[in-house]
């Protein structure tokens, strides 16, 4: 495979809404909640006339992220758990019928497949309302070392971190990686993971890894140094720097002069603007 991914299974309902409603249902705009069941059909209750032009579709971080790449040619894996249930239905089909491989013989009759309400507003911004259901119990036992031994990549998504079992394995993964000298790519997911779960997070990048995907830029107070491997990749800048500080990196793929000079601390890059050395 090119890619192994391991993460929660959700299958996302994008609702178009305005700055009013989300302020109504007290909705923080452009980040990801957990929610429970409870709270997530009082959602879909006061916004009922708009469910005629929702959108649902398979989601999350790794499940995309395979299917993207799938989708472009590369043979990807994907574990995580979904239930016997018609959103678990939704998320396999779209799995299958996108080329990703999986282990999912066998589905859950307790609990529920995980959905996530995703708000969309005028301006484009998405906040993300989700509760894991089943998926809030991905374990170890998901965990597919054949197929993470069989793969060039494996890519770990932050959101993992919200969750004990979860966290296990993402490091059983990251471990199995690197005993197979397979590359580990780390996606922080959203300001709130980081901010939130900062030990957690810093657990998945312990000892280095090849590739740090980071998403926003809120800005968060310094909180630890962690190291990259040589030559790692930095996808989108100014969450890591604000909250991580990375001793090397190169950002992938290289970025204009406006973006390099919103990562702080920058002491010193080259005149093609892909390599920066960020300093305490």
């Amino acid at each position: 495979y090119a890619a192994y991914a391991i993460g929660a299974a959700l299958v996302d309902t994008e609702i178009q809404v305005t700055d009013a409603e989300l302020a109504e249902m007290n909705v923080e705009k452009g980040m990801m909640t957990l929610v429970d069941q409870a709270r997530q059909r009082d959602m879909l209750t006061t916004l009922f006339d708009h469910l005629i032009r929702a959108n649902h579709a398979s989601g999350g971080s790794a499940g995309n992220s395979m299917i993207a790449t799938a989708m472009m040619g590369a043979p990807t894996y994907m574990s995580c758990k979904v239930a016997q249930d018609a959103d678990g239905d939704i998320y396999l089909a779209d799995l299958e019928q996108s080329g990703v491989a999986h282990g999912l013989t066998e589905r859950s009759t307790d609990g529920v497949t995980g959905k996530c309400v995703v708000l969309i507003t005028p301006d484009a911004e998405r906040s993300l309302n989700t509760h894991l259901g089943i998926s809030e119990t991905l374990s170890t036992d998901e965990v597919d070392e054949a197929a993470i031994k069989d793969s060039e990549w494996v890519y770990l998504e932050g959101y993992l971190v919200t969750s004990p079992t979860g966290h296990a394995a993402a490091l059983k993964t990251k471990a199995l990686a690197e005993a197979h000298g397979v590359k580990t790519a780390v996606s922080f997911s959203d300001p709130g993971m980081v901010k939130f779960f900062r030990d957690n997070m810093a657990a998945m990048v312990e000892g280095g890894v090849e590739l740090v995907d980071c998403v926003g830029s809120k800005s968060i107070s310094n909180v630890r140094t962690i190291k990259c491997n040589p030559n790692c990749s930095l996808v989108y800048g100014p969450v890591i720097c604000d909250v991580f500080k990375i001793e090397s990196f190169e950002l992938a793929p290289p970025r204009s002069v406006k973006d390099v000079r919103n990562i702080r601390q920058v002491r010193h890059w080259t005149p093609e603007y892909s390599r920066l050395v960020v300093v305490d």
